[in-house]
């Protein structure tokens, strides 16, 4: 089946989508230089017939877009890699909401807008630290279907969230003895967390 897929700029995977028999990629961003980024990629590996870059955040690009006969556009894949490090305020780009899952939820809660009814498919990675339960819940009310892919260990160092932002190792640790954070100290000098790689079908219509 000949595909077509929205996905995050700036990706490896985006011309290698293309590649895979992707007929047609919208690729958004909200950083102003993602789409030069891509725009050279996308030449580099001749899919400029294929991909088309628009700037804007999330579904805004497509939003407001009809296709043919004035229907909304609607997509056979949807790929988003949103900011998803939980924290007490904004720190960076990397930041996503105070228990990581606000920019989740909103590519979530878009998804059954955008995708084919009958075929189309969110996939989506997520990280434990970004309040695992609250995102299955939200995917099990968005959609029919929702699969755990793959899991993957991830091992951390705290000084890696203390250089975000100072204190965010222990804001972590709060989440989790709230039950809204998933990760595992090993020692006092490494952690782990998972990588969850979820394929959620079945789009439920709000």
């Amino acid at each position: 089946m000949k595909r077509e897929v929205i996905v995050s700029l700036t990706r490896p995977s985006l011309p290698r989508g293309a590649r895979l028999g992707a007929r047609r990629v919208v690729a958004i961003d909200l950083d102003p230089r993602a789409p030069a980024a891509v725009t050279y990629n996308t030449r580099a590996n001749s899919l400029e017939s294929r991909i088309e870059v628009r700037g804007g955040s999330w579904y805004e690009p497509i939003g407001s877009a009809k296709a043919v006969r004035g229907r909304r556009e609607r997509f056979d894949a949807i790929i988003a890699v949103p900011p998803q490090i939980p924290g007490p305020g904004v720190f960076g780009p990397r930041y996503g909401g105070p228990d990581g899952t606000r920019y989740l939820i909103a590519v979530i809660d878009g998804g059954p807008l955008f995708l084919e009814k009958t075929h189309g498919r969110l996939w989506l990675p997520a990280i434990s630290p970004a309040n695992p339960e609250a995102l299955s819940r939200r995917l099990e009310e968005r959609f029919k279907e929702v699969s755990m892919v793959c899991k993957t260990e991830r091992p951390f160092a705290p000084d890696e969230h203390e250089s975000m932002k100072k204190g965010l190792f222990d804001y972590l640790r709060t989440l989790r003895s709230a039950g809204r954070s998933d990760f595992k100290e090993i020692g006092s000098r490494w952690s782990i967390f998972r990588n969850l790689f979820i394929c959620a079908s079945g789009p439920r219509m709000p």
